[in-house]
């Protein structure tokens, strides 16, 4: 019982402390309560957060780990139907993308949908794509490999999943994970509108889950290349998973986004340090201007 409050006692720190940017605290939430992790992509993120945080620290001063739990019930029960009630009235940020790109695109197109998703991103609502700046980048890194085989590690809207797949050579296999089901259907449906779904092969799992399995479930010897966009926090673990089952060869090259916003330190100090990767950062923009860049490590084998 001791290690369960101090267990909870770490969450309710990382929930109410940690910088709004991040996101890892509340993931920690997703799997016990499905109803938070629903809210987060039918309103804005922050919101959810504060929402939650500010229940926990209210009931971990009432009543502990007791106390945490019932607030954490009683706020997923909250959030569950304040969805249901707002489902009917109101689409989320990334179905409103959707619908920007179902109206202004070329169906068939995967340029056409670019340009229409950097366009809402950037006049309407900011969304964390990899973007057009840093995308140019990723477009010599993948034109450069030609990976016959490719994994994706966070699929979002499917922004980077068109940019990529519209460039990979013939019969290629390239998988992308997405752990939030809601999300990834605005993924499927922009990729098949691209005229991309034949050669994307979408998977909703947890990353480590998956990483796992790539031998047994998904007939996967060693990736020539993959491109790491989920959870700042489980890049490093993630990395490393892909070591320990043996899915890097000698040569792989493994991008990352996001190295300095909202940022993966200890990745990149793994990889820049570790001895097994040839390492170099690529200098790029967020929506917006503000600086970040990708991080390109080539395995050593």
């Amino acid at each position: 019982m001791v290690l369960y409050k101090a267990s909870l006692q770490r969450l309710v720190h990382k929930l109410v402390l940690q910088p709004a940017t991040e996101t890892f605290s509340i993931f920690q939430v997703f799997r016990r309560f499905p109803s938070v992790r629903k809210q987060t992509w039918t309103s804005d993120m922050s919101e959810a957060r504060s929402g939650l945080g500010k229940a926990l620290m209210e009931a971990s001063r009432a009543g502990g780990a007791d106390g945490v739990l019932a607030a954490m019930d009683k706020f997923a029960k909250e959030l569950e139907r304040a969805t249901n009630e707002g489902d009917s009235k109101e689409m989320s940020k990334e179905q409103r993308t959707l619908q920007y790109v179902l109206q202004n695109a070329s169906r068939g197109d995967p340029d056409s949908v670019l340009a229409t998703m950097d366009t809402y991103a950037r006049e309407q609502e900011w969304a964390m794509h990899v973007g057009d700046s840093k995308g140019g980048i990723m477009d010599s890194f993948v034109k450069e490999a030609a990976p016959q085989t490719m994994l994706e590690l966070g699929t979002y809207m499917g922004y980077s999943a068109v940019r990529t797949a519209r460039l990979l050579p013939p019969g290629a296999k390239f998988i992308t994970l997405e752990y939030f089901k809601e999300v990834a259907a605005v993924a499927k449906e922009i990729i098949s509108f691209a005229g991309l779904q034949d050669r994307v092969i979408q998977v909703i799992s947890e990353s480590s889950e998956a990483i796992s399995q790539m031998k047994t479930k998904y007939n996967i010897e060693t990736f020539d290349m993959v491109f790491i966009d989920h959870f700042g926090d489980f890049y490093l673990r993630d990395i490393k998973l892909l070591e320990e089952n043996n899915l890097l060869r000698k040569g792989t090259v493994v991008v990352a986004d996001n190295i300095i916003h909202p940022g993966a330190p200890e990745y990149a100090d793994y990889v820049r340090t570790c001895g097994k990767y040839d390492s170099t950062f690529h200098k790029g923009e967020l929506y917006g201007g503000k600086p970040d860049g990708l991080e390109k490590s080539v395995y050593r084998g």
